[in-house]
Order: structure tokens, then sequence, then C-alpha cells
């Protein structure tokens, strides 16, 4: 569920020099699954810093491992 028309996403969050702002809404209804089915993996993109990390960057991602290392979904998600 995008929060923001494709119009505002193209005028806004591509070609403006302020900080992009994000496409996804916070109040969205929770992905639900058959109980049958278990999450595996999770992706995460990561734009900026990735490239060219600062030394800040790869703490930060080494933060991010150590707090999905031991990550469980609740049943509700």
């Amino acid at each position: 569920t995008y929060k923001y028309s494709r119009e505002y996403l193209l005028n806004n969050h591509l070609f403006y020099p302020e900080p992009p702002q994000t496409a996804f809404a916070l109040d969205i209804e929770p992905i639900s699954y058959p109980d049958k089915c278990d999450l595996k993996q999770l992706h995460m993109v990561s734009r900026h810093g990735s490239r060219y990390p600062a030394p800040d960057n790869i703490r930060g991602f080494d933060e991010l491992e150590k707090i999905f290392a031991n990550v469980t979904v609740a049943k509700e998600w």
C-alpha cells in the first residue's frame, strides 16, 4: 500500500534535492498468511551508504544484524 501517488513520488522523491520521504504508510493492515506458512527469509534493501559505506554505516549494519539474528515472528503478524 503506497501512501503517496506515483506523480508525487516522481516529483518529490526521485528528483528533489531534499531528503527523500518514505513511500510506505505506517498505518497499513498487518500482513497475514496461512497457519501452515513460515517466514524463512527477510530481504532488506538499504540504498544510501551501502556502496561506499562509512564506518558509522558499517557499525549500523552490524547492529541490525545482531537485532535480526534473534527475531521471532509473532503469530498475529
